[in-house]
């Protein structure tokens, strides 16, 4: 027999916002922490890389969803998004690549990084 109450949901089950929002606390927390203690650190590459990755995760922070420039990985900041346009895989992560072979023999005379080439654009092409 059901009681006048109206339905709510198991207070167990979080939304994929309610999620993300608290890995962001967690993350900020984290960092003011490093951020107070960063003085402490003596001068030399290891400050210089804490000062990177603090920046890294700064506009990780501070990032939209639909922002131009997302994101994606800390390690490996110069990935993108890649639509593939498949059923199974969606999207992948990595950087567009172009290789140059010959014809005959397969061999690779020159390769080209394109960034920011994730969704689908053309490359641009000098005038």
């Amino acid at each position: 027999m059901r009681s006048g109450r109206p339905l709510r949901p198991c207070p167990a089950i979080q939304t994929d916002a309610q999620a993300l929002r608290r890995l962001k606390g967690y993350t900020g927390r984290v960092l003011r922490d490093i951020e107070r203690q960063m003085d402490k650190v003596a001068e030399g590459p290891l400050k210089v890389r804490l000062q990177d990755l603090v920046a890294l995760v700064n506009r990780l922070l501070a990032q939209k969803p639909k922002d131009r420039k997302t994101l994606y990985s800390l390690h490996e900041p110069a990935v993108d998004c890649i639509s593939k346009g498949k059923a199974q895989k969606r999207h992948e992560f990595g950087t567009k690549v172009t290789v140059a072979t010959t014809t005959e023999g397969g061999f690779v005379v020159g390769m080209r990084a394109l960034r920011g080439m994730g969704r689908h654009q053309e490359p641009q092409t000098a005038a």
